[in-house]
């Protein structure tokens, strides 16, 4: 069950590109073409925002702590396509904006601490957070645009190219284990609480780990619209995937289906994002419209859901 909590409109409608919420479920941050970043208050039904991109921001990710913002632009300059990075510290708005490299894209930021961000351009590059310093980097080996943090920092998984995921221990700075299940891209990954299990999607395969072994302990095929967000919901123990149409497929911890739910609205969805520890799920759509809700303990085959929104719920304008 979907139960939303409050309603966010951007003005003369913008289209909102990318999203992240910190992991209290207390602030949320976006992206859009119109090249701004706006921080949300989402108790408090504030905004406000910052332009610092030359383009439209692409991606964009919040530091653990709630503190700091990473993200990303990319468009077109003389026929080439460029991007730009932005740290933002939200407490003193402070922004840095990164150096580029020659050749070289900006991708996928995340923070591995809320101290270091990382960022995809060419290899895997270290930025100290209040600096906006290049540190160390992790190899180039670590192929793939998509990556995530374990709950207690220590490991990185990365989805590869060519399928394998790869576990980067932090601390030792090394290649911890490869976990073998897809034969394509991996798109979409995630921790659950415990951060001891994962799940992975690439191209309607869906695969949930333990860590520590060789093979996945569920492998699904999925026949099913664009992912945009996978994730694990503690109320219900269990992972769910997120497609544009806005359909939520509900997967047990052993890799069956058990149940759908249709999230309110009409429009496709845009991005998502998804708070695990505060169990806050939050959608943008092609009118600037986001939605912020929880997702409840009771999961059931439910398509009638997208009219089920509580009575409460609060809308600002942004």
């Amino acid at each position: 069950m979907f139960d939303q909590l409050v309603e966010f409109h951007v003005e003369n409608g913008q289209p909102i590109t990318t999203l992240a919420i910190s992991e209290d479920g207390k602030t949320l941050v976006s992206g859009g073409k119109d090249r701004c970043i706006r921080r949300w208050d989402i108790e408090a039904g504030e905004c406000d925002f910052h332009r610092g991109h030359h383009w439209a921001v692409s991606e964009i990710c919040i530091s653990s702590d709630g503190n700091s913002v990473a993200s990303v632009s990319q468009g077109k300059c003389r026929a080439r396509f460029k991007s730009d990075a932005v740290l933002w510290d939200l407490r003193t708005r402070k922004t840095t904006t990164l150096p580029t490299k020659k050749g070289f894209r900006f991708r996928s930021p995340t923070f591995l601490s809320p101290e270091v961000v990382a960022f995809k351009c060419g290899d895997i590059s270290l930025f100290d957070v209040q600096s906006g310093k290049n540190g160390q980097a992790i190899p180039e080996s670590m192929r793939g645009d998509t990556f995530v943090v374990s709950p207690d920092h220590r490991r990185v998984v990365f989805g590869t190219w060519n399928g394998p995921l790869h576990v980067w221990d932090v601390e030792s700075q090394r290649l911890d284990r490869k976990l073998v299940g897809h034969d394509s891209q991996v798109t979409a990954i995630a921790f659950d609480d415990s951060g001891e299990r994962i799940a992975s999607y690439s191209d309607e395969v869906f695969c949930i780990w333990k860590i520590g072994g060789p093979e996945p302990l569920g492998r699904l095929d999925l026949e099913i619209e664009e992912i945009l967000c996978v994730g694990f919901c503690q109320l219900a123990s269990k992972w769910f995937c997120l497609e544009s149409n806005r359909r939520l497929t509900w997967i047990d911890p052993n890799g069956e289906i058990c149940g759908t739910t249709d999230l309110p609205g009409n429009s496709t969805l845009t991005s998502a994002a998804w708070s695990r520890s505060a169990s806050v799920l939050v959608l943008s759509d092609k009118n600037g419209v986001i939605r912020v809700g929880t997702l409840g303990s009771v999961v059931e085959t439910d398509t009638n859901s997208a009219n089920n929104t509580s009575a409460g719920v609060e809308s600002f304008d942004g």
